[in-house]
């Protein structure tokens, strides 16, 4: 039964046990929904709420419902229909109006863009279109977008990953990197920040941010939305003497470019020895990781063996994870979501 480690798929047919884990998710979050400047986080929490295989975001007016299945066909099941009213009526209770639902792959980053579509339906499944609006995080409002893609605007589990960087912002240059809708370089811009240079492989996520720094009154100059290979641009950086006093490295476990294959698990020394080119004396860089199946001694000791081979000291200055009250760690494992600031020499 849900509760016992059963995937939701099966749970549906207990659902009066299914109605009350949902329930008992609520009330978990009830510190986050009481909290008007705060609309974005996370609902369910899958194992870690007793339901395997299912997590829920809300975005304001929005529930995103995301399954993972473990065999990856295509076109992925459907989602239950009885799942699907019982999350519809979650949705209701807490005053959201539409229910968005994503089929997860194992890695998202090895996907064909004609299969996107399948694994994101942009129409919801229960509710109207909401098309894109406007959420808040910390009294910072990001556009959100739940029908476009398996990515809709902004990650939960870096809000305090944000929140850090906006109190560490004030009078820094900052570099952040894989920036996508520049979340980041949203909430160091809201710190203080004397300028914020944001990088990233697309030029639509990085038209997405400048929107997200216009919804929060900052007018965005061109020049601080690079688009490219973010190793490329942390060399072109360093070698014309680039210096910013906060750099936020935020890649995803794995990616694929014309150039080069990157891997979390594999290469982030070398992304670290990078960043740290273009790292101030006595400046801040914050790596972060997302790659659960990377434990969190392998990831600090890839990091600080990458600046130790190129001399460049190094002082852990904190350690942070995903937000525990909407992002419980399962029992028995670790927090997946990594984050490791480092003062530079």
């Amino acid at each position: 039964m849900a509760g016992t480690g059963t995937h939701v798929r099966g749970a549906v047919r207990q659902p009066d046990a299914l109605r009350e884990l949902l329930r008992l998710a609520v009330e978990r979050r009830a510190p986050l929904a009481t909290d008007p400047a705060t609309t974005i986080y996370r609902l369910v929490n899958a194992a870690a709420d007793g339901l395997p295989g299912l997590t829920v975001d809300r975005y304001g007016d929005a529930l995103v419902a995301s399954l993972y299945d473990d065999d990856d066909r295509l076109p992925p099941r459907p989602m239950p229909e009885p799942l699907i009213a019982l999350l519809a009526e979650t949705a209701e209770t807490i005053g959201a109006r539409a229910l968005y639902v994503k089929y997860r792959p194992k890695e998202a980053g090895r996907i064909a863009e004609d299969q996107v579509e399948m694994l994101a339906p942009p129409k919801p499944v229960w509710g109207p279109d909401l098309g894109e609006f406007v959420a808040v995080e910390a009294g910072l409002a990001y556009l959100i977008r739940p029908g476009e893609g398996l990515s809709v605007g902004l990650f939960g589990d870096m809000r305090e990953g944000r929140a850090r960087v906006r109190a560490w912002a004030d009078g820094r240059r900052v570099l952040n990197c894989f920036a996508y809708t520049c979340g980041f370089g949203v909430a160091a811009a809201a710190g203080g920040a004397i300028r914020v240079l944001n990088l990233d492989l697309s030029k639509p996520a990085l038209a997405w941010g400048q929107k997200n720094y216009r919804a929060n009154g900052f007018e965005p100059d061109p020049y601080d939305f690079v688009y490219g290979d973010v190793f490329d641009w942390l060399a072109r950086l360093a070698k014309r003497g680039d210096r910013f006093e906060l750099v936020i490295l935020d890649p995803p476990g794995f990616s694929r470019t014309r150039r080069r294959r990157f891997s979390a698990a594999r290469d982030y020394g070398e992304l670290a020895v990078l960043a740290a080119g273009c790292t101030a004396a006595d400046g801040l860089l914050l790596a972060c990781c997302n790659v659960a199946e990377l434990p969190w001694p392998r990831f600090r000791d890839q990091v600080l063996a990458g600046l130790a081979g190129v001399g460049r000291a190094a002082e852990v200055a904190g350690v942070y994870h995903e937000p525990a009250v909407d992002f419980p760690a399962p029992a028995g494992t670790e927090p997946y979501l990594k984050m490791l600031l480092l003062r530079l020499g």
